[in-house]
């Protein structure tokens, strides 16, 4: 094609690319929640959470830790916080005081009123009847005065007490006995025993604290009522024939709820308020904007115009929000510091600032291209994992660095033999550009391996595509310009013949003669290093490798007050085809209290206490109220651990709880979630682990037409791929219990199988080109391409090791592992290991050569 043309067809392409790159931050997404397939059983436990108790977690994106705060304090914040638009809902302790006062206050008022009925209606109508009947003589009239304005029912709970048959019972009985024996008080008490069937035994609770002169005593009934509901006298006196007034601090000081009820908001000196909104968490509109993140801000400055205190703003929506108000400083930083650090490292190789230069600017294109990868597969997907960012810029920069500087060293080499400008950019890439053209295409192959990995989709999606334009431009733009500036691509160093490398030399030669050692002694390292890796477990919560943000402060705040699973804490759904009975409730009451005894269990809330006898109380129609659900058949055990969420120890907590509740409901919550993409990743994980490898070994065969050199390659990318995940898991404090976040290892994985083989690729083809040469093409081979290759080793050390700053340790994490397999491959495995394996495998060929 016409270098016109080319150049023509790059400025559109880039174009494209500008436009969609500026869309690229509408497309990240920075929810940290998985998706399961609905057969697991946190997912059905989250389904049945999310249909019967609608004001459930589902739009709990915003937690508020408190600190030092009274009850009134979060009455205060919780009524301020539900004037920001777009809360729904905000529950604290505060609730707890409203809810129990209204229920002490409704059982005391019906208490009260029933003794007030129940007084009126046994003794003021009996004596008020016998009046009006001795002076009219007139049963029917008599009846009509004495019960006007008394009741004729009360309901009280489930109950009606009737008290019209007791007025027309008493009339005719205190009639017959008047008019047979004319004594009012025999009359009266036959007429008023005689009468009391009548009346249900509820109605009956004024004989038990009144008289026949005392039904109008108030404070007579507060004291009634006290004993009859077992609530103290002090709260009957504040509650009783009174609204509940929520503003009145009183309230909060005179009313003592259950401690079972308080401890679910209140731990030491910590007060939550969980907020609820319009939108579920990590929800954006199309145009990028993140709701609940403008809400958590609103909050933020609502709580602080009537909270003086110490408080945290923290959950889902204030983390994300975090997270991508400080995303385009990082991916600033990150490529800056990326550009600086190859800028130096190409710089240094060639002695030159013109070919960085050249080289980078044009790798920055592919950047650019990258981001409208990214834009493209946001519209098509929905999103793009925000922790792909950094990465790409890495994975961009680095491999088109090294594609170019491979190129360019080759046309370097072809100068300093002699030839043409022309001549040399032919030569570079027909070489150097066809190994390029195999390795990308190997890589772009290794990469595309994420599209079939849940969770990691999108990296596959994203980078895919990014690697063959990297590739293009590097061996279409590239060649172009340096043949156009010719020995001045590498100004202000002069281009002169080459010297062979002594001490590379000397080192591959001391490999050949030590090749049985060399290899019993990466035997040996490999198979330790391998047991290792094999034996940290996978760990996916990702909020634990967050920047120390407030709102990641805010989480600790609350995990040291309430315990590690207080805000993600294990949720037992039990699900009935009936209603719930009270032996059923027992069984529930039964399995709470099998919970509460297992070790490492913290606290346990549920629809009964754990002493359940059948009984119903007020503390039982209070938890009763807020775990059962709405369908009456669906009830909530939350479960409070002593162990992080994401531990070893949560896991087999889980499991035993597990074994009691397996027949009758579901255990959800964030271990099980964990525990469940767990068992759905592993199969892909394997499959990953396995098809590489085997992939690769077949290319690398088929390119160097021996299959025994393909296996020494693959095992070699291995060695260097568990050696440097082994280093970063002993420096990061990786160990069996922690893990390490799972798509680590797996990136690590695929990356350095692609990148691995790559340089593989490199200095195989120089090998084969040495061939001819007899016993020497090995270390020729080695020795004309160290030079290049080294360079391009420290360049993706450098491209990645940058990552090590990044305040995200996934990302550092990341970045740390394979700077360190990089470097490892590029001075131990090509310089030492690459050549005793070499001298093995094509032993018997350079002998038949010679």
């Amino acid at each position: 094609m016409h270098a016109k043309a080319r150049v023509l067809i790059w400025v559109i392409v880039i174009s494209l690319s500008l436009v969609l790159a500026s869309q690229s931050s509408n497309h990240l997404s920075y929810n940290q929640n998985y998706t399961l397939p609905s057969y697991f059983q946190s997912v059905k436990a989250q389904d049945l959470l999310n249909k019967n108790f609608p004001s459930g977690s589902a739009n709990n994106s915003i937690d508020i830790a408190l600190i030092n705060a009274t009850p009134f304090d979060n009455y205060i914040v919780s009524q301020k916080i539900l004037q920001v638009k777009g809360v729904e809902n905000a529950t604290s302790v505060a609730n707890v005081y409203i809810d129990y006062a209204t229920a002490l206050g409704k059982i005391a008022n019906q208490t009260g009123d029933l003794l007030n009925d129940s007084a009126y209606a046994l003794y003021y109508f009996p004596s008020h009847f016998i009046k009006y009947y001795i002076e009219s003589n007139n049963s029917q009239t008599s009846l009509l005065k004495a019960s006007k304005g008394l009741p004729e029912e009360v309901k009280v709970s489930n109950y009606t007490v009737n008290f019209t048959e007791f007025y027309s019972s008493f009339a005719k009985l205190f009639v017959t006995e008047y008019k047979s024996t004319g004594n009012v008080t025999l009359s009266y008490t036959l007429a008023f025993k005689g009468s009391l069937k009548n009346v249900n035994p509820i109605g009956l609770v004024a004989l038990k604290y009144l008289n026949s002169s005392d039904y109008t005593n108030i404070s007579s009934i507060a004291v009634s009522v006290s004993k009859e509901t077992g609530i103290s006298e002090k709260d009957v006196c504040f509650l009783i024939f009174k609204p509940i007034n929520a503003n009145n601090p009183l309230l909060y000081e005179v009313i003592t709820p259950p401690s079972s009820l308080i401890s679910q908001y209140v731990a030491h000196n910590v007060s939550v308020v969980f907020v609820y909104t319009s939108y579920s968490p990590g929800f954006s509109f199309k145009n990028g904007t993140y709701p609940d993140g403008i809400i958590s801000n609103e909050v933020q400055s609502a709580i602080g115009s009537v909270f003086h205190g110490k408080f945290y703003v923290t959950g889902t929506a204030p983390i994300i929000q975090e997270l991508s108000s400080s995303e385009g400083s990082r991916q600033g930083t990150t490529f800056a510091l990326v550009f600086i650090a190859l800028l130096v490292v190409i710089g240094i190789y060639f002695r030159s600032i013109v070919a960085p230069l050249i080289s980078l600017s044009l790798i920055a294109l592919s950047v650019l291209m990258g981001f409208g990868v990214i834009s493209i597969v946001g519209i098509l997907k929905g999103s793009v994992n925000f922790e792909i960012v950094e990465p790409l810029i890495s994975v961009i920069m680095g491999i088109g660095a090294d594609y170019s500087v491979f190129l360019m060293s080759r046309f370097k080499e072809e100068l300093q033999n002699g030839k043409s400008s022309a001549e040399a950019m032919s030569i570079s890439v027909s070489t150097s550009g066809r190994a390029i053209l195999i390795s990308g295409t190997a890589v772009t192959a290794v990469f595309s391996s994420f599209v079939f990995v849940p969770y990691l989709r999108t990296w596959g999606l994203v980078i895919t595509p990014t690697i063959p334009l990297t590739l293009l431009i590097a061996v279409t733009l590239l060649p172009l310009i340096y043949m156009k500036l010719g020995k001045r691509t590498f100004w202000p160093s002069h281009v002169k013949a080459k010297s062979s490398n002594k001490v590379i030399e000397k080192v591959s030669r001391f490999s050949l003669r030590h090749s049985n050692g060399i290899l019993v002694g990466v035997l040996i390292v490999g198979i330790a290093a391998s047991l290792f890796v094999l034996s940290i477990p996978m760990n996916f919560n990702d909020t634990s490798a967050l920047p120390d943000y407030p709102a990641v402060q805010g989480l600790n705040v609350i995990d040291d007050a309430f315990g590690h699973s207080f805000i993600n804490p294990i949720l037992i759904v039990i699900h009935s085809n009936y209603n719930f009975n009270t032996s059923f409730l027992m069984r529930i009451s039964n399995l709470e209290n099998n919970i509460s005894h297992m070790k490492g269990v913290k606290q346990v809330f549920g629809p009964v206490p754990s002493n359940f006898n059948g009984t119903y109380n007020q503390e039982v129609r209070e938890l009763m109220k807020e775990n059962i659900g709405t369908d009456n058949k669906t009830a909530l055990i939350t479960v409070i651990m002593n162990y992080p969420s994401d531990s070893k120890q949560a896991f087999s907590l889980v499991s035993n709880i597990e074994k009691e509740v397996s027949n009758i409901g579901y255990i959800g919550g964030t271990t099980s979630t964990y525990m469940d993409l767990e068992s759905y990743l592993m199969p892909y994980y394997e499959g990953i682990v396995i098809a590489l490898p085997l992939v690769l070994f077949v290319v690398l065969s088929l390119f160097m037409r021996s299959f025994r050199i393909g296996l020494g390659m693959i095992l070699t990318i291995i060695l260097t791929i568990v050696s440097s995940l082994s280093i970063v898991y002993i420096a990061y404090g990786i160990n069996t219990s922690t893990g390490v976040i799972f798509f680590i290892p797996l990136i690590v994985y695929v990356l350095m199988m692609g990148l691995g083989s790559d340089y593989s690729v490199f200095i195989l083809s120089r090998i084969r080109e040495e061939e001819k040469k007899g016993s020497e093409s090995i270390i020729r081979g080695i020795t004309l391409s160290a030079g290049a290759v080294t360079a391009l080793g420290v360049i993706l050390a450098a491209s990645f090791g940058v990552l090590v700053t990044d305040p995200i340790s996934i990302i550092s994490e990341l970045g740390a592992a394979i700077a360190l397999a990089a470097l490892i491959d590029t001075f131990i495995i090509r310089l030492s290991v690459y050549p005793a394996i070499l001298s093995k495998i094509i032993k018997s060929k350079i002998k038949s050569k010679e």
